[in-house]
């Protein structure tokens, strides 16, 4: 046997073992590139087709198309996406990976007519997606599913209804000095969950750590490791076209004819008398379909505990479609007037919070500051140290609370007086935002509420 032939009997089982040990993905996306020369080929005669290289855009048919490849996950795996980027490393918790990327998606969607809309963003209070409805679909081969339909609730086993998907638009990257260029930067494709950097958001509010472990795979639509797939991303009709609307909710002291008023566009759809007629005038405006993004704007004669109560009210009928409530255009957001009462113990809660306790003497409110703050040391001989400062107006309030700012928290909790309105509630609090983002309002225990034990 000559050399070459020697060589040649060693290097063949070689090669051979290679083929065999390919991994799947890799056998997917070579077939996707041997198409990508005809779909580029059709899309220079075609200036409506935008073809990249695992994503196409149909501006005729309104579609998009994502070339992806089944992950083949177990139905004991929790899911997490839809679809993923492969070079995300979520393969493990996605029904498809694609090496797509997100910008990618993001600009195909753009090509065919549709305008992201407002991601989730917590730090503003914005924590429901807004944006065009659009729908996803798997296609393998001839078979067609509702991406909703390929997960399943752990308790139920049901699918997923199917409200579609909202098109949030890929989040800019970051420049070198930290502001932001063109938009169209990374970041997950269709989580099952609320992620500020989506480009496909689920419409209902989901928060990661609350869906976790609690969605599977649906056993009855198997995707086998490695199996190509079409994933296509198409805007809603129909009734699942959800519109979005901007309703304004004042809200006056009540007692009155119109205490609280409900307007779109400046023009007023409602005026009514108590809130059991305000929820029943959203109602007829939920009949629609519609999203409902509702902002709260108060008297500020309005007493901090009526307040409550009509957030209260609105936040139990918060849905997709429907009511979805945002940040106000000034003062608190509404999760500030229900923290846990288990916090009014300093013993038992986590970090060190100023308390502003808020008192009325003589028709005028007086403040009271107190922090328990923990000896780095748990030998110190004080271990537990509570600081107290009378605050006779919020500026004195506020600087108080800036020049001593705690590592442990950013936090500031409020002791109101039962009579305390919403406009003396802000003139204390807003000014604090800046630097204390997270402020609680405590409901009043008595006229003059007593400090925490």
């Amino acid at each position: 046997m000559n050399r070459a032939a020697l060589f040649a009997s060693f290097l063949l089982p070689t090669l051979a073992f290679a083929q065999a040990e390919k991994h799947p993905y890799d056998t997917a996306k070579e077939a996707f590139e041997k198409q990508l020369i005809a779909r580029r080929a059709a899309a220079k005669a075609n200036a409506d087709l935008l073809v990249l290289d695992h994503v196409e855009a149909d501006r005729a048919g309104k579609r998009v198309t994502i070339y992806a490849i089944a992950t083949g996950v177990a139905e004991s795996d929790p899911i997490e996406f839809f679809v993923s980027t492969l070079s995300s490393g979520k393969d493990y918790e996605s029904l498809a990976i694609t090496y797509a990327t997100a910008a990618d998606v993001d600009r195909a969607l753009r090509f065919i007519g549709l305008a992201p809309g407002r991601r989730v963003d917590y730090e503003k209070n914005l924590q429901w997606p807004r944006g065009p409805r659009v729908t996803m679909t798997f296609v393998d081969g001839d078979a067609r599913s509702r991406a909703e339909l390929q997960i399943i609730t752990t308790g139920t086993g049901a699918p997923l209804p199917l409200r579609g998907l909202v098109y949030v638009g890929s989040p800019p990257p970051a420049a070198a000095d930290g502001e932001t260029v063109t938009a169209g930067g990374g970041g997950p494709i269709a989580p099952l969950y609320n992620d500020p950097a989506a480009v496909l958001d689920v419409p209902t509010r989901s928060a990661q750590g609350a869906v976790y472990g609690t969605l599977r795979a649906n056993p009855k639509n198997k995707l086998p490791l490695g199996r190509p797939l079409k994933v296509v991303v198409e805007p809603a009709t129909g009734d699942a076209a959800v519109r979005s609307r901007d309703l304004i909710i004042r809200a006056g002291p009540p007692g009155g004819p119109g205490a609280y008023v409900l307007e779109e566009e400046r023009k007023t759809l409602a005026s009514v008398p108590n809130l059991p007629s305000l929820i029943a005038a959203l109602g007829e405006q939920a009949k629609a379909g519609d999203d409902l993004f509702s902002t709260v704007v108060f008297d500020p004669r309005m007493p901090v505990s009526e307040a409550r109560k009509l957030y209260a009210l609105l936040s139990s009928i918060e849905n997709d479609p429907g009511v979805k409530l945002g940040p106000p255009t000034t003062g608190l957001f509404h999760k500030a007037f229900f923290p846990e009462e288990g916090w009014r113990d300093r013993q038992a809660r986590l970090g060190e919070p100023w308390e502003l306790f808020l008192t009325r003497e003589a028709g005028q409110l007086q403040g009271r500051l107190e922090r328990q703050t923990e000896a780095a040391d748990p030998a110190a001989s004080q271990p537990v140290t509570l600081d107290r400062t009378s605050v006779a107006d919020p500026d004195a309030f506020v600087r108080a609370i800036n020049a001593v700012q705690s590592p442990w928290t950013k936090a500031v909790f409020v002791y109101p007086p039962a009579d305390l309105t919403m406009g003396e509630l802000d003139a204390w609090v807003v000014p604090a935002l800046a630097t204390y983002p997270r402020i609680f309002v405590f409901p009043a225990l008595a006229p003059s509420t007593a400090p925490a034990p």
